[in-house]
């Protein structure tokens, strides 16, 4: 009886130390599109070009993402954010 209390106790704590490990994590992917030009009659170098990119973030878990921060290093003219679900919320600052 005793060990059978012991393993019972054992397999417990091991159940709580693999959700503690596990509740604060995300699963999330993003996919981020090459450069797409926009103007095609200029001779220069492609990076000198005008250009378009999508990136896609995905959550692929249950949980929600509360205060998703996205850092891009480069002048944005214009962006265009599709909400998924009534709940979501944008708020942004352009620097």
């Amino acid at each position: 009886m005793k060990y059978l209390v012991i393993t019972i106790l054992a397999g417990f704590a091991v159940a709580l130390f693999t959700y503690w490990l596990n509740k604060d994590k995300y699963d999330v992917d993003y996919i981020l599109s090459e450069k797409i030009p926009t103007r095609f009659i200029e001779k220069d170098t492609l990076e000198k070009y005008e250009s378009i990119q999508q990136i896609t973030i995905r959550n692929n878990e249950e949980k929600h993402l509360n205060n998703l921060k996205i850092n891009i290093k480069r002048n944005i003219i214009d962006f265009d954010i599709k909400k998924v679900a009534l709940t979501d919320s944008i708020k942004y600052k352009k620097t």
